[in-house]
């Protein structure tokens, strides 16, 4: 990131950013350069936003690189987003479901039609989540395919399309095209336009099971999002099956987490909500962790089951956001 005479170079380690390193101009320029090489970038281009991507052996792990460079104040600003070797490889049960929420997922993506959708934001793991997911389906029986922007990770047995927007390829061409390939499951790297989320809901209600992500808040929210696409509540009510969401929180480094004294409000409060008290650590600080006091991420799930009571919620007549997040208390089949 160019800072007047010099280059920042930060590093974001389990979500959190922090400057690592500060470059000469004239070095700063020539890691830009190299790495704009190794993408398949153009070096000449320094204005127009481009992307690219490249992969490298790391000890014994090959993981991939994405590149994003795009013109700024002061110079050029490139971003690189690693992606583990091991994405594809994730078992659906090891991703931090728990046991509810794993037959909730496991039962939704053997259903022969409607909608599986995936809401949190960038970062949150959702794509991870999407693999796991598509690895549990079995390949000899149906034919998957999925449309991803950009394919992050490549799976042997589905097959997979990927987007190219200045080449007129977008997601819902390819979904119209998918279509016609006879497939059981459709993945869908992300429905973000009127014209996509019509075709996957029409594909949902014609046999096929759409299994997608959305930029949504939460799982009401995604009920929301869908209906600012346009798409009616009556066609949400008879297509979408399960919403999850998604976030990642950091966990404390096991090697300098210290106990916590906990005052009494945070008591009150874990005791109003059932947890214990007894057992609680805070974050200190070690080599190990770099300082920070933690050490990895953990996933965090929300399901939202589209079951009877909130189908006849969305296909009232008078049914709006109001009416929805008011039934949100009530929602029995909500596994969190």
């Amino acid at each position: 990131d160019p800072k007047n005479d010099a280059y920042s170079v930060r590093i974001r380690v389990d979500g959190a950013i922090k400057v690592y390193n500060m470059l000469a101009e004239d070095l700063g320029l020539a890691v830009i350069s190299m790495v704009k090489v190794a993408a398949g970038m153009d070096i000449a281009e320094k204005r127009r936003p481009q992307d690219g991507s490249f992969s490298a052996m790391v000890e014994d792990d090959q993981p991939s690189f994405r590149v994003a460079s795009v013109g700024v104040f002061g110079g050029e600003k490139i971003t690189i987003r690693v992606m583990a070797s091991d994405m594809g490889q994730r078992k659906l049960e090891s991703i931090g479901l728990s046991r509810e929420q794993y037959k909730a997922i496991s039962s939704a993506i053997k259903l022969p039609s409607g909608m599986i959708l995936m809401c949190g934001p960038t970062g949150s793991g959702k794509t991870s989540t999407l693999y796991a997911m598509l690895g549990s389906i079995d390949y000899n029986m149906k034919n998957v395919i999925s449309i991803e922007d950009p394919v992050e990770h490549v799976m042997p047995n589905i097959s997979q399309m990927e987007v190219n927007v200045k080449a007129g390829i977008t997601f819902a061409s390819l979904l119209r095209n998918a279509l016609r390939q006879n497939p059981d499951v459709i993945c869908l790297g992300e429905i973000r336009d009127e014209e996509t989320a019509e075709i996957a809901v029409h594909a949902s209600q014609t046999g096929h099971l759409i299994i997608a992500t959305m930029h949504s808040n939460d799982n009401l929210g995604t009920i929301d999002r869908l209906m600012n696409l346009g798409v009616p509540l009556r066609s949400i009510a008879a297509t979408l099956h399960v919403v999850i969401s998604q976030r990642l929180i950091r966990k404390l480094c096991p090697h300098c987490r210290v106990k916590a004294e906990l005052n009494a409000d945070q008591r009150n409060f874990m005791e109003r909500y059932g947890f214990p008290t007894n057992n609680v650590h805070a974050s200190s600080g070690c080599p190990s962790c770099d300082g920070t006091g933690y050490l990895g991420r953990q996933a965090l799930f929300e399901i939202l089951i589209v079951d009877a009571g909130l189908r006849a919620a969305l296909e009232a007549p008078d049914a709006s956001n109001t009416t929805i997040q008011n039934f949100k208390e009530s929602l029995t089949s909500q596994v969190s």
